[in-house]
């Protein structure tokens, strides 16, 4: 018969087996390499992958062999870097002696970049967890490196971008976006509060009473896209915002300086009023319009002349409507009207200046002045000659009664010629009278 105690040392002995195995197993498997060292720094126990990620030849490794076997190894393959090989094992073994963790990285040889984790065990030794991070790395640089491009992009973008989070703080700004809102040195931070920014507005005298609060609930708390002006207090800068969410809960918005657009609006806006104020007094009709034959521009005796109906005409309206007004009124005489229409059409296409008559249904004789533009469309100029013509015709009458007074009287002043000379001796008989 078997003793107890030999079948109780076998039964532990197949269970420390079966626990090593199970242990194996799991070494083989985790994503990294692990080497266990005792307080003599030497190895007790490291899986595949330990050496595999150390690129180490087969049989460097060994369980109760040295550590200093593999650091002098990495030494002499200059993994540590130039300098002396033993000041350099040196200060490895002595990362391994620290009674504290320790986490550093390594670019291997081979290219591959490691992180390491040191940690002192209980027993006075160490454990080193090795991981492959190439790929993060390359990740972060590649990361690192379209930071780079987009912080390049954001500093010599025309305008100023800012990012914020859904708890309204910042994520990302440029330069400009202070310097357009002409903020102090160190107000905007990342991670600050968008309220650091609207509290200095406020304070400063930016926001019309009332205006900070709206904006905050209607734009930034409930996420609607706005656009609205602000001018700074002070400096008269102008500048346009811009405010629309993103799809992680937060928004973004752009600013743009359109100090001297205002200015240009503001003068294009006088000259214009200018302008009005010119066609409205000149003493004709001025219409202006494209190649398209579109209304760009008139003033409101051009309609007057015209008789028309208020509305008829219209900035952007083809002038065919008010053609087909007047045929249709009968303007242009009898005919088929869109044939009138379109020999009105062709005098206005025309490249060159046309001068022409019309007498209106109201009895009106209008004056019209039609010359091209540069940009391929026409002006018109019309001219109420009514008093004109009448004046005109009254001094044609003049004329023809003055013309037939004339000729009454030179046929009278011929009568009384003949009857005075037949009042004339004729002496014709006396030659030899000298008296």
């Amino acid at each position: 018969a078997t003793p107890k105690g030999d079948t109780e040392s076998k039964r532990r002995e197949q269970e420390l087996a079966q626990i090593e195995a199970q242990l194996r197993v799991v070494l083989d498997n985790m994503p990294g390499g692990l080497m266990l060292a005792d307080g003599d720094l030497n190895s007790v126990l490291f899986n595949s992958q330990y050496s595999e990620l150390h690129d180490y030849p087969d049989g460097l490794l060994k369980v109760g062999g040295s550590i200093l076997d593999e650091t002098r190894f990495q030494a002499d393959r200059g993994d540590y870097g130039p300098g002396d090989k033993d000041d350099l094992v040196d200060r490895v073994v002595a990362t391994y002696q620290r009674d504290e963790a320790v986490s550093y990285e390594r670019t291997m040889p081979s290219g591959r970049t490691l992180q390491f984790n040191v940690g002192p065990t209980p027993e006075g030794g160490y454990v080193t967890i090795a991981t492959d991070i190439t790929d993060r790395k390359r990740a972060e640089e590649e990361l690192a490196r379209k930071e780079a491009q987009l912080r390049v992009a954001l500093d010599y973008m025309p305008g100023g971008m800012m990012l914020g989070d859904g708890d309204l703080n910042y994520v990302l700004f440029n330069r400009q976006y202070s310097e357009l809102h002409e903020f102090p040195d160190g107000l905007l931070k990342v991670g600050g509060s968008i309220f650091d920014e609207t509290r200095f507005q406020a304070e400063r005298g930016d926001y019309a009473p009332g205006e900070k609060d709206d904006l905050i609930k209607r734009v930034y708390r409930q996420g609607e896209a706005a656009s609205w002006e602000r001018t700074i207090a002070g400096s008269g800068r102008t500048i346009e915002i811009h405010v629309a969410p993103t799809s992680e809960g937060g928004y973004v918005t752009i600013v743009t300086d359109i100090t001297e657009r205002k200015h240009a609006e503001e003068e294009l806006a006088r000259k214009q009023a200018q302008l009005r104020v010119a066609l409205d007094n000149m003493p004709g009709g001025l219409v202006l319009a494209d190649g398209d034959l579109n209304s760009v521009l008139f003033n409101s005796q051009y309609s007057e002349l015209h008789d028309y109906p208020d509305g008829l005409l219209k900035v952007g309206q083809s002038i065919l409507r008010e053609l087909r007004f007047q045929a249709d009124r009968g303007d242009y005489g009898p005919g088929d009207k869109d044939d009138l229409i379109e020999e009105l059409v062709a005098t206005h296409r025309k490249d060159e200046a046309v001068s022409y008559e019309r007498t209106m249904p109201s009895g009106r004789t209008l004056q019209f002045n039609v010359g091209p533009t540069l940009e391929g469309g026409y002006v018109t100029i019309a001219t109420d000659i009514t008093e004109r013509k009448r004046m005109e015709e009254e001094l044609a009458a003049a004329n023809r009664i003055i013309k037939d007074q004339k000729e009454r009287m030179e046929s009278e002043l011929n009568v009384g010629h003949d009857i005075q000379m037949s009042f004339v001796p004729d002496f014709s008989s006396l030659p030899d009278r000298t008296e």
